[in-house]
């Protein structure tokens, strides 16, 4: 009996050594193939993560980058917008001073007793529709073809 009981202890021994090495087997097997499956869930969520944070810093930065830019940009513009305006008047002022200036001087030169510049006939085919005086072809702009009888200002075509 002796030697059957050992047998028997023997057995039940082998049994729970095979059955630890398998749980043991089991476990490593899962494990490592749990294993996989973290570090690819790891890289998807950083992945994700750095998606998420490149967009949200996109957007205020975008809202950050509009805000500077436009009030930047107004004054630059506007600065450069008001001083072509202002240059622009002024020319303008200039050019219709010196009309002024040579239209009275034609005045003032032409024979007095008819009141029309020198070499000029008072004529009604200005290009505005009103009576003036048609300066000669060689005195002739595309900016002044006459001067209007009653302001003594240029008639351009």
């Amino acid at each position: 009996m002796k030697g059957r009981g050992r047998g028997r202890i023997a057995g039940a021994l082998a049994a729970g050594l095979l059955l630890t090495l398998l749980v043991a087997v089991g476990g490593y097997l899962l494990g490592h193939s749990s294993g996989v499956d973290v570090d690819a869930a790891r890289v998807a969520g950083v992945e994700e993560g750095r998606d998420l944070a490149r967009s949200a810093a996109d957007r205020r930065g975008y809202q950050e980058g509009r805000r500077v830019g436009e009030s930047r940009g107004r004054r630059a513009t506007y600065r450069k917008a008001y001083k072509s305006a202002y240059r622009g008047k002024a020319r303008e002022l200039m050019r219709q001073e010196s009309r002024r200036a040579a239209a009275a001087q034609e005045a003032g030169a032409g024979d007095s007793s008819e009141g029309s510049p020198s070499s000029s006939r008072e004529t009604e085919e200005l290009p505005n529709g009103r009576p003036g005086y048609a300066l000669p072809e060689e005195q002739r702009t595309l900016g002044c073809v006459g001067t209007d009888a009653e302001t003594g200002e240029c008639v351009g075509d």
